[in-house]
C-alpha cells in the first residue's frame, strides 16, 4: 500500500497529535486511526481488531493494542 492511500489521515487530529508526541508514523497506525475515525460512535477493542484485519489481514493484534496504548497515553 503507498502512503497516498493514506493522505485524509494526515490531516486528523489523531494524526497530528502522534507526530507532536514524537511517534513513527507507520502504515498499521494509519489504517487503525483511519478505521476509529471512520468508526460511527464506540466500537470495543475486538471490533476494531476485526475490522484491521478484514482491511489489511498483515496488521497483527500487537500493534492494534499498542496504537490504543499510545493513543491514550
Amino acid at each position: 500500500m503507498e502512503w497516498t492511500a493514506h493522505m485524509a489521515s494526515f490531516e486528523s487530529p489523531a494524526f497530528a497529535a502522534l507526530r507532536r508526541a514524537g511517534y513513527k508514523i507507520t502504515f498499521p497506525r494509519l489504517t487503525i486511526l483511519e478505521i476509529l475515525e471512520a468508526s460511527e460512535g464506540d466500537i470495543t477493542a475486538a471490533e476494531l481488531l476485526t475490522r484491521v484485519t478484514e482491511r489489511d489481514p498483515s496488521i497483527g493484534r500487537a500493534s492494534v493494542f499498542r496504537t490504543l496504548d499510545l493513543m491514550i497515553k
